[in-house]
C-alpha cells in the first residue's frame, strides 16, 4: 500500500477512536431558570433548549414587536413605554435623516424618559439623507434595564424617521 493511502486511513482511524470533549454548563433562560446545555463536541452544535439565550443568559430571540421612529423636532421622545419588572431588549433599529441633526438612545422613567435619564448609545451625527441600521432582529444589540423606558433623543427639527424591533419581558 502506498503511504498516503496509509496515513489516511491512520487519520480516519484516529477521528473515529479518538477521544472527544464534551461541555456541559447551565444558562438562564428568558424567564431566569437555569437550563442544562449539552454539547456534542465543544465548538459544536448545541441542543435548541439553549438556543434561546447566550451564555451570560441574555436571551436571543426573535423580535416580538417593532416601533416607527418618527421625530421632526429637537427632543426627546418615548419609543418604547416601560413595564414594571420588565426590560427591553433591541434586536434592530433604522434611522434615517431629513437634515443634519445627531440622534441616539437613552432610558429612564417618567415622561419621555426625563427622570433617571441614561444614554444608551452616543449621540449619532447624521447628515441629509444619511442613517443608520443595527442589527436584524433576532439578536439583542441594545438592553434597557428592568423598569425603564425606551427613549430616543435628537439635536435639531430635522426628520428623523425609522423604525425599531424589540422584546419586552422580565429579562
Amino acid at each position: 500500500m502506498r503511504k498516503d493511502h496509509l496515513m489516511k486511513i491512520f487519520l480516519i482511524a484516529f477521528l473515529l477512536f479518538a477521544p472527544v470533549a464534551k461541555a456541559d454548563y447551565f444558562i438562564k433562560d428568558g424567564n431566569g431558570v437555569l437550563q442544562q446545555v449539552k454539547s456534542t463536541i465543544i465548538g459544536g452544535a448545541i441542543l435548541s433548549s439553549s438556543q434561546n439565550t447566550d451564555p451570560s443568559g441574555t436571551p436571543i430571540l426573535q423580535s416580538s414587536a417593532s416601533s416607527p421612529i418618527n421625530i421632526s423636532t429637537a427632543t426627546t421622545v418615548q419609543i418604547v413605554p416601560l413595564i414594571s419588572g420588565n426590560s427591553i431588549l433591541v434586536t434592530s433599529y433604522d434611522i434615517i435623516a431629513g437634515g443634519t441633526g445627531t440622534f441616539g438612545f437613552v432610558y429612564g422613567t417618567g415622561t419621555n424618559c426625563g427622570t433617571g435619564q441614561q444614554p444608551l448609545t452616543g449621540a449619532y451625527p447624521l447628515a441629509s439623507q444619511a442613517g443608520i441600521a443595527k442589527g436584524n432582529g433576532s439578536g439583542v444589540i441594545l438592553k434597557v434595564p428592568q423598569g425603564n423606558a425606551l427613549c430616543a433623543t435628537t439635536s435639531a427639527a430635522v426628520q428623523m424617521s425609522g423604525s425599531l424591533s424589540y422584546i419586552q419581558g422580565n429579562f
